[in-house]
């Protein structure tokens, strides 16, 4: 009876930890260190652009990332305001111009790094060329809620990946399979789903979470 209640304690307990599970942007550089508790909020918190923008392929580029979910979702949008510090600008731009997501929606399992390829040339974004400044925007789901991380970016036609990024896990989002940099290995799978509309929002699972805790320490 012991042994039995101590793995359904387990177990609780390791469904109420992975509810919590979040994701790392590694490159581009995000706006700010990771904060766990902001990543649900614009920009994991960090409302305004910074000066040291990292310099980015305006073609065929790749972002990598690190999930902690084993399954999970992605779009990536875009915003070409010097210093965008809400939502709203990474779907109309203040002169009333419509924004394309830089990358469509789609979905992929595996837990650790991953990266995917993104294209803003061919986006073709009004007045978006080499020297621009452009902000994107990561939007990840992996079961409990949206979570955002931004990077400033200046665009180059002449940039290239640096030596020490590499693309671990490419997922196939896109026609684009390589870009600019190494990919190592390609065990993420990915299903795209074509959709410009943005990821539904879940549910917070706080109630539940909070019922299996419960139920956890009654078995303490």
């Amino acid at each position: 009876m012991l042994v039995r209640k101590s793995l359904l304690l387990s177990g609780l307990l390791a469904l109420v930890t992975s509810s919590y599970a979040h994701f790392q942007l590694q490159f581009p550089e995000p706006r700010g260190p990771f904060v766990e508790d902001d990543e649900p909020n614009f920009c994991d918190g960090y409302t305004n652009a910074v000066d040291n923008r990292t310099t980015f392929p305006l073609g065929q580029g790749f972002i990598t990332m690190n999930s902690e979910h084993p399954n999970w979702s992605v779009q990536v949008l875009i915003s070409v305001e010097q210093n965008p510090t809400n939502f709203s600008v990474f779907n109309t731009s203040t002169s009333g111009q419509t924004l394309p997501l830089a990358v469509q929606p789609f979905q992929a399992s595996g837990e650790g790094l991953a990266c995917f390829a993104i294209d803003i040339q061919n986006l073709d974004i009004q007045g978006v060329q080499d020297g621009s400044n452009v902000t994107i925007q990561v939007e990840y789901n992996g079961g409990d809620g949206n979570l955002f991380q931004c990077a400033d970016l200046t665009l180059s036609s002449s940039a290239t990946i640096p030596s020490n990024v590499s693309c671990t896990n490419l997922v196939s989002n896109s026609t684009t399979s390589s870009a600019n940099g190494t990919s190592t290995s390609t065990s993420a799978s990915s299903t795209s789903t074509e959709s410009s509309a943005a990821l539904p929002l879940l549910r917070k699972t706080g109630g539940l979470l909070g019922l299996l805790a419960a139920a956890a320490l009654s078995l303490l």
